[in-house]
C-alpha cells in the first residue's frame, strides 16, 4: 500500500479482512475449532512512526475488525498488534537500548504500535472491549 493511500484504501482493507476471516471461519467451523484472530493491525497514516501521529485509517480498521468480532459470531478471541505503551522510537529500526515499541526489530519502530498517546485508538479498543466482555 502506498503511504498516501492508507486512509483512502481502508475500505478495501476491511473488505479483504472480512473475506479472510470468513474463509478461515468456515475452515475452523468444519474442524469444530474456535477461531482466534491472533494478531491484527494497520499502519499509522502516512506511514509515520511517532506517538501521537495521525491514526485515522487505523481507527477505522480497528473499529471494523472489532465490530466483526462483536457481531459476526465467527471469532472467539483476538489480539491487536501491538502495544507500544510509553515507548518513544529512537530509530527507524530497533537498536540495543531503544525502547521496545511492539514492532519487530526489523520493522519501522512505531508503524504498527498503539501508543499510550493514541487516545482515539485506545478509545476504540476500550469501547469494544467493554461490549465484548458483557
Amino acid at each position: 500500500m502506498r503511504p498516501d493511500s492508507l486512509v483512502a484504501d481502508v475500505d478495501t482493507a476491511c473488505s479483504l479482512t472480512r473475506q479472510y476471516i470468513a474463509d478461515h471461519s468456515a475452515i475452523m467451523r468444519d474442524a469444530a475449532k474456535p477461531l482466534v484472530l491472533e494478531e491484527f493491525g494497520y499502519p499509522r497514516d502516512g506511514m509515520t512512526y511517532t506517538p501521537g501521529s495521525p491514526t485515522e485509517g487505523r481507527d477505522a480498521f480497528y473499529a471494523y475488525v472489532f465490530s466483526l468480532i462483536r457481531d459476526s459470531g465467527m471469532i472467539q478471541g483476538c489480539n491487536f498488534w501491538g502495544w507500544g505503551g510509553l515507548a518513544v522510537p529512537a530509530h527507524d529500526n530497533w537498536l540495543p537500548w531503544d525502547d521496545y515499541t511492539g514492532d519487530p526489530a526489523q520493522e519501522a519502530q512505531g508503524l504498527n504500535s498503539v501508543f499510550a498517546a493514541d487516545s482515539s485508538t485506545i478509545n476504540i479498543i476500550q469501547t469494544y472491549t467493554e461490549q465484548l466482555t458483557k
